[in-house]
């Protein structure tokens, strides 16, 4: 079975790193999503083996106003509660 990550990054930033290329070569998966140019995150985190969250230019302050930042936040926390191991 296919362990599948996700890894979210924001406008501001490179694609290729460590992490991911590290997650390959264990046979992962890779699915990655910017929210702020647009991407939805799935509506069931619970699929995914593991998150990866970039950081970004963006503040935590601004997510009132950035409606992305506010549904990335509401998604990851989710994530612990549906993800975690039974």
């Amino acid at each position: 079975m296919t362990r599948r990550v996700i890894l979210i990054h924001h406008p501001v930033g490179k694609r290729d790193d460590r992490a991911a290329r590290m997650l390959e070569a264990r046979g992962c998966e890779i699915e990655w999503f910017c929210p702020g140019k647009g991407d939805a995150l799935p509506a069931e985190n619970g699929r995914y083996a593991a998150a990866v969250v970039y950081g970004g230019a963006e503040n935590l302050s601004q997510a009132a106003a950035d409606s992305y930042l506010h549904d990335e936040i509401a998604w990851i926390r989710l994530g612990p509660a549906v993800a975690r191991p039974g």
